[in-house]
């Protein structure tokens, strides 16, 4: 797939988005935190060039995401501290499940569709929970 968008741009939009949900700035630490972070980051920039993640003029993150065949518009605009409590409402252990229920969080999805989603997709989803979490 071509890209929709130039690296520089997607950076800037990344940047935008990041600052609405107030998350850390990505560094260059060299620890395991730091390069999960650059790790999720350089996938988000990714799908904002392949037009996959687009950053709404409201600042937030929106994707259309392949759920069990369909094509459903995902929105990561409920940026609260709920996210982590429904991580803590599943078991230890269950970690696709604490994942899908942050996700279910930020976006006001079903917890149950992420477990449909495409794995490309689920990807994707994942970074941005990741970038809330470390």
């Amino acid at each position: 797939m071509t890209d929709r968008i130039d690296k520089d741009t997607a950076e800037l939009e990344f940047l935008r988005w990041a600052e609405k949900g107030r998350i850390e700035e990505v560094t260059d630490d060299d620890d395991d935190e730091g390069r999960a972070r650059r790790t999720s980051k350089d996938r988000i920039v990714g799908a904002i060039q392949k037009g996959t993640f687009v950053v709404d003029d409201d600042g937030y993150g929106k994707m259309n995401c392949d759920i069990n065949g369909t094509v459903v518009d995902v929105c990561f605009n409920r940026v609260y501290a709920g996210l982590y409590t429904a991580m803590d409402k599943k078991k230890d252990g269950q970690h696709m499940g604490k994942m899908n229920a942050a996700l279910a969080a930020l976006t006001g999805r079903p917890d149950t569709d992420f477990a449909k989603m495409h794995p490309a997709d689920q990807k994707i989803c994942q970074a941005v929970v990741n970038l809330f979490l470390v």
